[in-house]
């Protein structure tokens, strides 16, 4: 991580350290709602703290009286200028939350409200450590906040964690080779379907929900819904036909029984399910 970043984690670590912090906000929209959705997940799972995850303008409308000075608020926009994100980061602000904001844009609207801004680097070339990227900001964000609350397992355990996020480079190159013919056998197969849906539960569903609605959706103009595995078979296990195309995310740990089962019955009925499976990395 580069130091201008490490520098602007640390000075936001040291003020959560000195609040009394009772609960977490998450906010933002689009692509950078769907990053911290991994986030919400591991705070969920190992994190004492309770969290709260909202579209900015939906938390806006809301008017959370839990949003108080005991709250962390962290919001988050590429070019720090989404009007509802920094609606909701003003409301923050004055409901006296401490307020972190992640920006790729220095001197941003979004970044001269934050108490806290940080910085992150965008793309995934050579000269992008993923470390600083909204990835790796987010993550290493979630794993100090676990190891600050934890007991003396959780805290040994993600410092690991945090020192091997320096690691994440060479494991998406890797990565990126692995399946990259698989992606591009994808691209060809379905360049035509009308209809892509997107399968994933657990931490994996926000790989599920981000490409479908800012890639097919946003982007390619295709139809297609972010379907949650655990829900599949409560609705839309019934659009399931011989045309039915999905890509799905199988996760490993607790949520891959769920994925199995929703993959395993979509095989039944249509040879167009597409696995990326997370235990390949």
């Amino acid at each position: 991580m580069k130091q201008e970043h490490r520098n602007q984690f640390t000075s936001a670590m040291l003020a959560i350290r000195e609040r009394d912090i009772q609960r977490v906000f998450l906010s933002a929209c689009g692509g950078s709602l769907a990053i911290m959705m991994p986030v919400k997940y591991i705070l969920d799972r190992e994190c004492r703290l309770p969290v709260q995850m909202y579209n900015a303008r939906e938390l806006a409308c809301l008017e959370s009286r839990m949003l108080d000075e005991h709250s962390l608020f962290i919001s988050c926009s590429h070019q720090g200028q989404t009007p509802e994100t920094l609606e909701m980061t003003q409301k923050a602000r004055e409901a006296g939350a401490l307020v972190v904001c992640l920006s790729n844009t220095v001197d941003s609207p979004l970044w001269k409200l934050a108490e806290y801004p940080i910085h992150y680097d965008w793309g995934f070339s050579e000269d992008t450590d993923v470390s600083d990227t909204n990835y790796g900001v987010l993550l290493r964000l979630a794993f100090s906040l676990v190891r600050m609350t934890g007991d003396e397992e959780q805290r040994e355990k993600f410092g690991r964690a945090i020192e091997r996020l320096d690691a994440l480079t060479p494991v998406l190159t890797k990565s990126r080779a692995l399946y990259y013919d698989h992606a591009l056998d994808f691209g060809k197969t379905n360049r035509r379907q009308k209809v892509i849906y997107t399968l994933g539960s657990g931490i994996c569903y926000a790989a599920a929900y981000a490409f479908s609605t800012c890639l097919l959706m946003e982007m390619l103009w295709i139809n297609s819904n972010p379907i949650n595995a655990a829900e599949f078979f409560h609705g839309p296990f019934e659009i399931v036909d011989d045309d039915a195309t999905f890509l799905a995310v199988k996760g490993v740990g607790a949520s891959r029984l769920i994925d199995e089962r929703a993959i395993s019955f979509a095989n039944r009925f249509t040879q167009r399910v597409h696995v990326i499976d997370a235990a390949d990395f």
